[in-house]
């Protein structure tokens, strides 16, 4: 057997036969073992030793360091290959068992005396608890190998029941329980019964939220299982939507970090620095040629404070807007009011259209934004104006005559990600493209010989708004 500490990458197999089982790494699983609360109720499904023991281990010893009694219930596994699994992860098993903070018993010995008696297993729960946090602890967690279901005289259902009676009948207990399915030991439709009774579940090496979990109370008419169950593939699409979540939380917590940096670090040095260089442009000794590098340094610096400020207002704005039915017209004239007064000269504004489309005060902004970076840095008055409904879409198009959008910027916004050698000239576009996909509509850039940037949203019929 490898040893629990121990991990190998394998190729992803299909969801009915991997080719290999995942032994999951020893650190990380406890790790997320170690990042819950009490109470919880989990399931861990695997497919070989390795990974039940691996896993099984981690959760007993980030139990024993969070200062949780820890009963360990073994049947698949006899008690002393449990202990030397343990004893071979760092926890002394000699010193903790005679501390009373570790207990591994045979199934039989709690479960079966006298046969399954699910009341007597809560209170025998309930009382274990208690002696936990007489003694000092922080609460319980019981690991249980449930192979010994199959020495059971009672059917799985009422086993489940009492699984799913835990939740509703212990939820304040301060207790983790994690419940042990080897997917070669029971049926499709029983596991499928085991993962309707769990809140959270524990596959290859990852704690995720469960989707198919019936809550206490409704476990009595649970969902009736399917001719052609998968329980596999339940797992995998759990256990994908659990790392697709927890990426997704891992990129706001970073943006949130490059944003804090950006709207406070940067802007407060870049505005020391130009309170600094203002003073030196008041000295009357400044010669033709430092005076025009203090000009230049003074532009420059100006912008980047500027581009920071419109990067967290892109953020807060896109972040906390909502979209609703809007009238097109009227969101394009409120942008481009909000212009700034020295970039508003001459901006033709052709919006007197009836069109309503879904959109946000995002886009209004970002719409505001553009046509004063479109006023402020391209030859010639630009226009924009709101194009009458055609084929269910309502468009708004901002052109300027003088160069188009470079080349650079239009495949960094096609191909959505930014390149070391394909920048955007700001942030306007990226907020427009954004905005316009928040709202259900998309960005697009046609092909000419001047400035031209289309937004399409689609149209709502106004007579039947709610």
């Amino acid at each position: 057997m490898d040893s629990p500490g121990g991990s190998r990458d394998v190729a992803d197999g299909s969801p009915d036969a991997p080719d290999a089982p995942d032994v999951p790494d020893f650190e990380r699983i406890r790790a997320e073992f170690a990042g819950l609360d009490a109470p919880q109720h989990l399931a861990m499904f695997y497919d070989a030793p390795d990974v039940q023991l691996t896993s099984g281990a981690a959760f007993a010893d980030a139990a024993l360091r969070d200062d949780r009694r820890c009963l360990y219930i073994a049947d698949d596994n006899d008690p002393e290959t449990v202990r030397r699994t343990l004893a071979a992860v760092g926890v002394d098993v000699d010193a903790r068992t005679d501390a009373g903070d570790l207990q591994i018993r045979e199934a039989e010995s709690v479960y079966l005396d006298d046969g399954f008696d699910p009341d007597g297993m809560l209170r025998t729960l309930e009382t274990a608890c208690r002696e936990s946090r007489a003694a000092g602890h922080d609460g319980l967690a019981v690991a249980g190998e449930n192979s010994w279901c199959f020495h059971a005289a009672e059917r799985f259902d009422p086993i489940l029941r009492f699984e799913s009676r835990f939740d509703e009948q212990h939820a304040d207990l301060p207790v983790i329980a994690l419940c042990q399915y080897d997917l070669s030991r029971f049926s499709e439709a029983s596991l499928g019964k085991a993962l309707w009774t769990h809140r959270l579940i524990v596959y290859r090496g990852r704690v995720c939220e469960n989707p198919y979990y019936v809550p206490p109370g409704t476990y009595d008419d649970p969902p009736k299982p399917e001719p052609e169950l998968n329980v596999r593939m339940m797992l995998e699409r759990t256990r994908d939507f659990a790392m697709t979540d927890r990426a997704l939380e891992r990129r706001e917590q970073r943006l949130s970090v490059l944003n804090r940096v950006l709207r406070h670090d940067v802007r407060n040095d870049l505005n020391v620095v130009l309170g600094n260089l203002r003073t030196l442009a008041e000295r009357d000794d400044l010669d033709p040629a430092a005076r025009e590098c203090l000009t230049t340094a003074i532009d420059h610096a100006t912008s980047v404070v500027e581009t920071a400020e419109r990067a967290r207002h892109v953020r807060w704005t896109l972040s906390v807007s909502s979209v609703e039915p809007t009238d097109v017209g009227v969101l394009v004239e409120a942008a481009a009011d909000a212009v700034e007064r020295s970039a508003a000269e001459g901006l033709d504004v052709r919006a007197d259209v009836d069109a309503t489309a879904p959109a946000d005060t995002g886009l209004r902004d970002a719409l505001t934004a553009l046509l004063t970076d479109v006023a402020t840095r391209t030859d010639g008055a630009p226009t924009v104006a709101v194009r009458p409904p055609e084929a269910g879409t309502v468009a708004v198009e901002v052109r300027c005559p003088g160069d188009p959008v470079p080349e650079m910027v239009r495949e960094a916004l096609v191909e959505g990600r930014e390149t070391p050698l394909g920048h955007g000239s700001g942030i306007s576009l990226w907020a427009l493209r954004w905005a316009a996909e928040n709202a259900g509509g998309r960005l697009r850039l046609p092909e000419a010989d001047d400035y031209r940037v289309r937004v399409e949203l689609p149209a709502v019929d106004r007579d039947r708004r709610v």
